[in-house]
């Protein structure tokens, strides 16, 4: 029984003293997708979707353009507990398409319930012809970046900026492991008192 006991409170321990929470999207599913006229663009070949690996990040996506298609390598990385970065890399050099409604979007939706709700994306960091705000879609649920009419170069960069609300909170470690040692306390004074 004590060993048990022990065992149990080894690995409770073990439990709380793991890695520090990770950031909203590390370990969940997003999805990548191209709009272009209000509608899906080839959703069969554009469409992405991933758990963001921490090791692995890295998806590219092809996106419509006049005259040819343009590679685009995207990376998403936590930057912390309630933010996280889309970087895009152009690898072809390009001018995308201009469209109807003047919108031609990469855009960026959870598909893992566990995703905290967006509550804002801005421009961090960004060659030149990217760095324009209005160019930045996001609601609570979806990111986009507008590529229309844009002519790119190949190793243009621009990095969004997403925080999302606070996660659920989560009992830290110090308390855990003190609820477990009450428990250890408790099943220590039912055996002496049935051993009496």
């Amino acid at each position: 029984m004590f060993r048990t006991m022990f065992a149990a409170a080894v690995v409770g321990l073990c439990l709380t003293a793991g890695p520090a929470t990770a950031g909203p999207i590390t370990g969940r599913q997003m999805k990548v997708q191209v709009f272009f006229d209000g509608a899906e663009f080839d959703p069969a070949n554009l469409t992405k979707t991933f758990t963001v690996d921490p090791l692995f990040p890295t998806q590219s996506v092809e996106l419509p353009a006049y005259g040819g298609g343009g590679s685009l390598a995207i990376d998403l990385f936590d930057t912390g507990p309630n933010a996280f970065s889309i970087l895009f890399t152009v690898n072809t050099g390009v001018t995308y398409g201009s469209s109807s409604d003047g919108q031609n979007l990469v855009t960026f939706t959870p598909i893992s319930a566990s995703i905290p709700a967006f509550t804002s994306a801005t421009i961090g960091t960004a060659s030149p012809v990217f760095d324009d705000p209005s160019r930045v879609l996001f609601s609570a649920n979806s990111v986009s970046f507008n590529f229309d009419s844009l002519s790119v170069v190949t190793g243009d960069t621009v990095r969004l900026d997403v925080t999302t609300a606070a996660p659920a909170a989560v009992p830290e470690p110090a308390s855990a492991a003190l609820l477990g040692l009450g428990g250890l306390a408790v099943a220590a004074a039912r055996r002496r008192k049935a051993r009496a």
